[in-house]
């Protein structure tokens, strides 16, 4: 063989490391390429994982919302009840109360009537006890009148 063969095959040799070392390097870059994207998929389903317990707290707080405004609502309910069932209350009340100015009224009018019926009496009384004490006073002149004119 010749020299020239051998050039040639130390040629095509050396292209063959040249192109087995370039497909190394590649293979190197990919290989770290790959432990960069696994590191950045594990990084990912940490952050998933953070995610998903934070979406699982986040249920529960909306749970719990959702409870106190369900106790809300209803706490709610009651006091509309309850506050129906002062208005009634109150309503009933003034009605008593009307029932009451109008029997406190009745009482007055009965009240002076009674009070002018006792002043009445008692005018009638003074009149009868007025008329009374001229009788007196007249029976003793005449009964004075009498003893000075029989002598006693």
């Amino acid at each position: 063989m010749s020299e020239e063969r051998f050039d040639r095959i130390e040629n095509t040799l050396s292209q063959l490391v040249t192109m087995v070392g370039t497909i190394l390097e590649e293979q190197t870059a990919m290989k770290e390429d790959i432990s960069e994207i696994k590191q950045e998929q594990a990084t990912m389903k940490e952050d998933q994982t953070a995610m998903k317990q934070d979406f699982a707290e986040i249920k529960q707080e909306q749970a719990a919302m959702k409870k106190d405004i369900a106790d809300i609502k209803q706490e709610q309910a009651v006091m509309k009840k309850d506050i129906a069932f002062m208005k009634g209350d109150i309503s009933g009340i003034r009605e008593e109360q009307g029932a009451m100015w109008k029997e406190i009224s009745t009482i007055k009018e009965e009240s002076r009537a009674r009070h002018s019926e006792v002043m009445d009496k008692l005018y009638s009384i003074e009149v009868d006890q007025e008329h009374l004490r001229e009788r007196v006073i007249r029976n003793e002149q005449d009964f004075t009148k009498f003893k000075s004119h029989f002598n006693f």
